[in-house]
Parts: structure tokens; sequence; C-alpha cells
């Protein structure tokens, strides 16, 4: 459902544009350090998966660092997601100052609400992640515990 605004011409001021130009500089060097870190992710996944087939040792799992590998690749990918819509945003900032196109604040503030809306659903999924943890170390705790033997 869509709310019914004015009919005015919602227009930024001065200092509106400048907030938004700060913004997007500082979008951009963080999306700049969050390709660096997937790159980084990437890499060292890329390192490991093959690293798990030349490790013929009794103290070391060849699948752990396989399985490892993998979870790298996964949080590259997870990453890469977030960055590049900060990235998007900043850009279309960019664009939107530098040739006054109207059309490229509504990309901008598309590409924004991509990051929050991507970042809150991590965050939900981890907080589900932490309680599921905690619920899965009281029971094997309690279970652990001598009292609780002699209760069965």
């Amino acid at each position: 459902m869509q709310t019914k605004l004015p009919s005015e011409e919602l227009l930024l001021t001065d200092n509106s544009l400048k907030y938004l130009k700060t913004t997007s500089q500082w979008t951009r060097f963080l999306a700049i350090l969050g390709f660096i870190g997937a790159g980084l992710l990437l890499l060292v996944g890329i390192i490991l998966i093959p690293l798990g087939f030349f490790i013929d040792s009794p103290t070391h799992t060849p699948h752990l660092f396989i399985f490892l590998g993998l979870i790298y690749l996964v949080l590259a990918g997870i990453s890469f997601i977030p960055t590049w819509y900060l990235y998007k945003f900043s850009t279309n900032v960019e664009k939107m100052l530098t040739f006054r196109i109207n059309q490229k604040v509504e990309e901008a503030f598309l590409y924004l609400m991509k990051y929050y809306r991507f970042t809150g659903i991590m965050v939900i999924v981890i907080l589900v992640i932490y309680v599921l943890v905690i619920i899965i170390g009281v029971v094997i705790g309690m279970d652990a515990l001598p009292f609780h033997h002699q209760l069965k």
C-alpha cells in the first residue's frame, strides 16, 4: 500500500546534497574495503580446497581443509552482496551529483534499501543461529552434569 504524497516536488537542499556527497565517499571507501575483504576470503578458500587434497597426514584431516575452504567461499559470496549494494549506492549518488540526473537518486536509494534489507536479514539469521547454539550448548551441558545422570 502506497501513501499518497503531496503533489509538490521534493527538492534536496544544498546541505542535503553535501551530506549525500560525503556519505557516498564513505560508502565507496567501505565498499572498497569490503571488496578487499571478500577477495581475501575468496583467495583463502581457493587455497584451502586444493590443499585438502594434497595433505596426507594422520594428524590433519584433509576433509577439514576442504570444508573450511568451502565455508570461506560462501562467506566471500555473502560479504560481496552488501558490498556491491554500497558501491552501487555510492556510484549512483556521484552520477546524480555530477550529471544532475534525478533517476540516479532513485537508483541510489534502491541500492541503499537493498543494503539495509540484506544486512537486516543477515542479523536476524545470525541471532537465530546464536539462540540455537545457546540452546544446544545448554542441552549438551545439562547432559554432561553428574547429577543429571543420577536423575535418569
